[in-house]
């Protein structure tokens, strides 16, 4: 068993590349189990087979990531940009995650996309992307949970 702490931070993306070339082939050759400890949910989300997501110190969610975002699945992930002095009205249903000014991440359930692009004034956007869920929209659905 190998446990690593954030194993690629501040590394170039080759170094990176080769790091996490060692650890597949340690894995799939060794059959060596190998514990990923990061904040990286991108980078994670490339590597691993299961997850355990954790929230003060509690063990909220542990699981593949597919069965994980099976209970998400019809979720969305809707990055709206736009200039921090004139922020978009949401519909009342929704909240959002502030990334940085003039930069939010909503989650919308499918059937939500539609009636919510319509009622944004896509005047005070400047951009905005779509996405499927996400490890990090895994991590944000179970540790933002009361």
């Amino acid at each position: 068993m190998l446990i690593l702490d954030e194993p690629t931070n501040d590394l170039d993306p080759q170094r990176r590349k080769l790091v996490w070339d060692i650890l597949r082939r340690l894995n799939t050759e060794k059959g060596t189990t190998i514990i990923l400890i990061t904040h990286d949910a991108i980078e994670a989300e490339k590597a691993i087979q299961r997850v355990g997501i954790m929230h003060c110190g509690e063990l909220v969610a542990v699981g593949r990531p597919s069965e994980l975002k099976a209970k998400i699945d019809r979720m969305l992930r809707l990055e709206l940009f736009f200039s921090p002095e004139n922020p978009p009205t949401l519909p009342s249903d929704l909240t959002y995650h502030f990334l940085e000014p003039g930069h939010w991440q909503v989650l919308l359930h499918l059937s939500q996309v539609t009636s919510t692009l319509n009622h944004l004034n896509l005047e005070q956007i400047d951009d905005f992307r779509l996405y499927s869920a996400t490890l990090e929209d895994l991590y944000l659905h179970y540790a933002t949970k009361p």
